[in-house]
């Protein structure tokens, strides 16, 4: 979601194709809009895990047409000069491949930060990168160690500047939970996560967005069929 809540973008597979789609509102409070597919950000190949910065201006997601920088599902980005703005015809990230794919990227508020899931020989851990810009490329990821586990470690979520996260595990079953830990800044490693009990309810939560102060997240949960949640604190 972008951070005045008014845009609202997720993976759907209605025509058992993944593409990106969009609902919008017209405040924070309003209902949203008829979901409507984002032709320029799809494709007929997977794209899914959105990612749209904190103004609406730049996109990132995964995705696994052809032209990546390796084959495989890795991240793309795309712009837009302002949010009335086409985006542009997504690029793949070539700054950096995490590993054997990358997916679910989540980006800092100023975009300095990205956390994002890659596979490495079958296993699915949270990597971070940094920039000193927005001008500059990003540099070489690094494994978040202390919220890794031996299974699958996905579909984070940064927000508070980048010291908190929430991130979606299987470190308990096969089914997906949610995580959330903490750090004192950027220079620190985070805290043992903890599980985020009180969203579990649903059964197979993941993909989480929290706004910039913590108090409201979005997710979807799978203990039916695939739905968006959300809730306050």
């Amino acid at each position: 979601m972008t951070a005045d809540e008014l845009e609202l973008y997720f993976s759907s597979n209605p025509n058992t194709d993944w593409d990106i789609w969009l609902v919008q509102r017209a405040s924070s409070t309003a209902p949203w809009g008829p979901p409507a597919i984002v032709n320029q950000l799809s494709s007929t190949s997977l794209d899914e895990t959105p990612e749209v910065s904190a103004d609406g201006l730049t996109m990132y997601l995964a995705s696994d047409r052809p032209g990546g920088v390796v084959a495989g599902e890795h991240l793309w980005v795309s712009h837009r000069a302002t949010r009335a703005d086409p985006w542009s015809q997504p690029v793949p990230v070539t700054d950096f491949v995490g590993g054997d794919a990358d997916i679910s990227p989540s980006l800092q508020q100023d975009q300095l930060m990205m956390v994002f899931a890659s596979q490495h020989g079958g296993d699915w851990d949270l990597y971070a990168t940094t920039r000193r810009s927005t001008a500059d490329p990003w540099g070489a990821p690094t494994a978040l160690t202390t919220l890794n586990s031996t299974a699958f470690d996905w579909d984070p979520a940064v927000y508070r500047g980048g010291d908190s996260i929430v991130f979606a595990s299987r470190r308990l079953n096969t089914s997906n939970s949610l995580f959330h830990a903490t750090r004192g800044s950027a220079a620190e490693p985070f805290s043992a996560p903890q599980e985020a009990t009180e969203l579990d309810v649903l059964g197979n939560a993941a993909d989480p967005w929290l706004s910039d102060d913590g108090h409201h997240i979005v997710f979807d949960s799978h203990g039916g069929p695939s739905r968006i949640y959300e809730a306050w604190r």
